[in-house]
């Protein structure tokens, strides 16, 4: 990370996280990384949610996720893979609910296991659809 960040990177995103302690330790070791360079740069967290209950692959909750995470100072939280864009959307409203924290929604893909193949025209008018998400309640 310390060379990311010397060549002038932009932000730091962690993603594709699954499990807490794991996303503690990536969130430690970029913190580490910009005191040792002296440079700050926004620090991006995406999760990944592993069953339509809107849990990660090590059980958490989004909300326990977040109550793990929020010792740290994060610029973004958001959404990356899991079993694709349009399951992801109600996780996302859940995210966006009046927070601190700026959300994303990456969804580039799905599990691993299966082949995703999302033209980009479908994927620009899911994304107008997501501009629809309130902030508040």
């Amino acid at each position: 990370m310390e060379a990311m960040l010397e060549a002038g990177v932009d932000a730091l995103l962690i993603e594709t996280i699954f499990d807490t302690l794991n996303a503690k330790a990536a969130i430690y070791a970029a913190k580490q990384a910009m005191n040792v360079a002296g440079i700050r740069v926004p620090l991006m967290l995406s999760v990944t949610v592993s069953d339509i209950a809107g849990r990660t692959l090590s059980g958490q909750t989004l909300d326990a996720f977040l109550a793990s995470v929020q010792h740290a100072d994060i610029f973004s939280i958001g959404l990356n893979c899991s079993f694709g864009a349009r399951q992801l959307k109600p996780f996302l409203e859940q995210l966006c609910r009046p927070r601190t924290l700026l959300c994303q929604c990456l969804p580039q893909c799905g599990p691993a296991q299966q082949s995703w193949h999302v033209r980009s025209d479908s994927l620009l008018k899911w994304r107008l659809r997501l501009k629809n998400i309130s902030m508040r309640d």
